[in-house]
């Protein structure tokens, strides 16, 4: 068997060429052999989340946190895909954890990132109000790339207003 970092790479090369099979094979042929492997975990949630499999993509974010729980990435994934799912409570411990496991860990590279999604799910809950207190950590011009697109502090101000 190949390195286990290469797989990684094929199998998400094959999902940007529309070969969701076949990434799928070489992610299951990984699970097989390497059931506690992180990277191996984070692969099958990615390609769950990808292919809007929000639950087995909280499966697979949920076995990763077991192995490695201080990884902010692992609980912000878990909650986006949550979020996904209308699992309103469980997506907020998991923005939440991963703020804490930031502020522990002094970890930053995350912190911005989870302080965005707080509020959208507040809006996503209708509230505004919260929403809008919870944009202040972030910087006036902030944006976020996401899988729905780009993502700006201001529109989601604005969303707080109307």
């Amino acid at each position: 068997m190949a390195d286990v970092e290469q797989l990684i790479q094929k199998a998400k090369s094959l999902l940007q060429e529309d070969r969701e099979q076949e990434a799928w094979s070489i992610a299951d042929q990984l699970l097989k052999h390497h059931p506690e492997h992180l990277s191996v975990r984070m692969l099958r949630g990615y390609l769950a989340t990808m292919g809007g499999q929000n639950r087995d993509a909280v499966t697979e974010y949920s076995h990763a946190i077991s192995i490695t729980p201080l990884e902010p990435h692992l609980f912000m994934e878990r909650g986006l895909n949550r979020l996904e799912v209308s699992e309103f409570v469980l997506a907020e411990e998991d923005f939440s954890e991963g703020l804490r496991v930031c502020d522990f860990h002094a970890i930053n590279s995350y912190r911005n990132a989870l302080h965005f999604y707080v509020p959208k799910l507040d809006l996503e809950q209708g509230k505004k109000k919260l929403a809008s207190s919870d944009l202040e950590p972030l910087d006036e011009d902030f944006r976020l790339w996401t899988h729905k697109g780009l993502g700006k502090r201001n529109e989601m101000i604005d969303a707080c207003e109307s």
